[in-house]
């Protein structure tokens, strides 16, 4: 921390400012090689303000932001370092500037040890310019920062390393993970030098934010935006208050923030005005934290289909899907039927194959009202972002549902991308880890209890296995698997018995007749059901069919008794009658 005593105050946006300057809509990265003199102009303009920190303009340059080959973003990284320490001469020190290298959808996500070696190429990068201070900013994770950083660290012992993070004033990143997570992971990492926050919110709730979390002993840094942005004639606007952003930034520095500065929608004279304040004298205050963060208790509401798999009973799910339309008239008898019959709770599934159905929680909230039968919601990574899926849980909770399944949900079909897209803000595991803290936060005493999906005829099981484990430390207390009809599938089973210390729900499908059976196995994800049973079927007689296939699932829930906790059990049609019968006759021998 040689390069700065009492404070250090960073320039503020490049992006936004650029695109207010000069009314163009282009990555500003690529202006370094375009147009480097308007990126020499705000550097210098930045300076001028009294900015002693300077970032580079390279927030973006990675080969999935800019959709070019690295030798592009090299080129990038040299342009924009030269005209970064031109600029800060004496005046500033030059932090290198990395932003997380994301993905537009689950199905482009990048393999994670692809990512970090990007990462290592860009970070050798700016070594090899001679670059010694690292700004790592807007991450909603922290774990690839941990290994990047470990790997600076070991190259160049004497680099100074920041990582930032972007919360929401709800205090989740888009990923998920909370704001006490990332603290107390970063306050105890011996590579990062100085950590906090930049983006997302305006600069009093990034104060508020972090007011909650104990800033003793750290070194944080605080880069706020300017305020919420809004729509002004197609262009995305940000409110002009310098005076107000510097008074909040003052305010920050007398908590004991020692890093500050702006993000979007900032300006020069955003940090010219800070500047100013920071040169008159102030009376510090003391660093404490408030107790924002305590989870409030809630009285139990009972959960009996949990109760009943932790205490080692084996239980029954059977799976009810919600209607594309209006006609739902048919749900609740069908689920008082099923509860008559001995199933211990009902899964709702959300929009599968990526059709718009009744909403999944709306369904298992009106099922179990109405019925008294546990009903479990699967929540999908495609629908929500981290907006939408903590409304929906703080809904379906009020509701007094305490059972959800993750589950990443089927593809938008491809005919439908250009006007349907998926958020994936969430995969599997965060959301999982999301729920954990979730439960952490706000339920505490009365906590979702949440299963993951597995796909038991994966070609590559080993894999999945590893997935799996990946869900259970992340939080998933058991798992339900895809439907079981091959030898394989057994197998599969047979090895997620011996090597998977959580609760294990077995697939049955119930084949309702021939064309249900080769759409299943042909269009739903995860469904394999084999030559041999297909050949069972008659094609001209489904009555004749439905007996076959109850028969075979009934064959099936038996051989699979031994290495289960419970069963679910799943139709091709709506053939409740037959789930029922199937029900019975699994309850006959438990």
């Amino acid at each position: 921390m040689a390069f700065f005593n009492d404070y250090l105050l960073f320039d503020g946006a490049m992006g936004t400012y650029f695109a207010q300057k000069t009314g163009r809509e282009i990555a500003c990265e690529l202006v370094n090689l375009l147009d480097p003199k308007i990126i020499a102009k705000i550097h210098a303009e930045y300076i001028s303000a009294g900015a002693t920190a300077l970032k580079t303009n390279t927030f973006g340059a990675n080969t999935t932001a800019l959709d070019c080959p690295f030798e592009k973003i090299a080129e990038i990284i040299r342009a924009a370092w030269q005209l970064a320490t031109k600029a800060a001469a004496d005046n500033a020190v030059v932090f290198a500037d990395i932003g997380p290298i994301t993905h537009k959808d689950e199905e482009s996500l990048p393999d994670q040890m692809d990512v970090i070696d990007e990462y290592k190429k860009i970070v050798d990068e700016f070594r090899s310019l001679g670059c010694k201070h690292f700004l790592f900013e807007t991450f909603t994770d922290y774990h690839d920062i941990e290994i990047i950083s470990a790997y600076i660290k070991q190259q160049q012992p004497d680099a100074y390393i920041i990582a930032s993070y972007a919360v929401a004033a709800d205090r989740y990143t888009l990923a998920g993970v909370q704001l006490k997570e990332i603290f107390q992971a970063m306050a105890s990492n011996p590579y990062i030098d100085a950590h906090g926050l930049n983006c997302l919110c305006g600069p009093a709730h990034m104060f508020g934010l972090l007011k909650t979390v104990d800033l003793s002993n750290q070194t944080i840094i605080a880069l706020p935006n300017a305020s919420y942005p809004s729509r002004v004639g197609g262009r995305t606007v940000y409110i002009d208050n310098p005076s107000y952003f510097a008074g909040q930034l003052l305010e920050m520095k007398k908590f004991g923030i020692k890093i500050i500065g702006g993000c979007c929608g900032t300006t020069p004279e955003h940090i010219r005005l800070t500047r100013n304040l920071l040169s008159k004298s102030y009376q510090p205050t003391i660093i404490h934290k408030q107790d924002a963060n305590r989870a409030k208790e809630v009285k139990p509401v009972g959960n009996p289909f949990r109760e009943k798999l932790l205490l080692g009973e084996k239980v029954i799910i059977a799976e009810l899907d919600p209607p594309h339309d209006t006609g739902w008239q048919h749900l609740v008898p069908n689920a008082r039927a099923l509860y008559r019959a001995g199933a211990d709770a009902v899964s709702i599934v959300d929009s599968p194959l990526g059709r718009a159905r009744v909403d999944s929680i709306l369904v298992a909230a009106s099922i179990q009202r109405q019925t008294g039968l546990t009903a479990i919601p699967h929540l999908t990574c495609r629908d929500r972002n981290t907006v939408g899926m903590k409304s929906a849980l703080l809904g379906l909770y009020l509701e007094e549902l305490r059972n959800v399944l993750v589950v990443t949900g089927d593809p938008i079909p491809e005919q439908e991308r250009g006007k349907v897209k998926g958020f994936f803000h969430f995969n599997s595991y965060t959301l999982l880890k999301y729920l954990e803290s979730i439960n952490e936060e706000l339920f505490t005493g009365d906590p979702l209890f949440c299963g993951a999906a597995v796909n038991i005829n994966a070609a590559n099981f080993d894999h999945e296995l590893t997935r799996c484990v990946k869900k259970i430390e992340n939080g998933a207390s058991f798992l339900m698997t895809q439907p079981i009809f091959t030898e394989q599938s057994m197998l599969n089973l047979q090895k997620m018995r011996q090597e998977l210390p959580t609760k294990i729900i077995g697939g049955l499908m119930l084949i309702g007749g021939y064309k249900g059976a080769v759409f299943a196995h042909n269009e739903i994800p995860g469904v394999d059901i084999p030559k041999e049973v297909l050949d069972l079927l008659p094609q001209d007689n489904p009555q004749k069919a439905a007996e076959i296939g109850l028969d075979i699932a009934k064959k099936i829930a038996r051989s699979i008794t031994p290495l289960v906790d419970g069963y679910f059990v799943m139709p091709t049609k709506k053939n409740v009658t037959e789930l029922c019968e199937l029900i019975t006759n699994i309850k006959s021998y438990l």
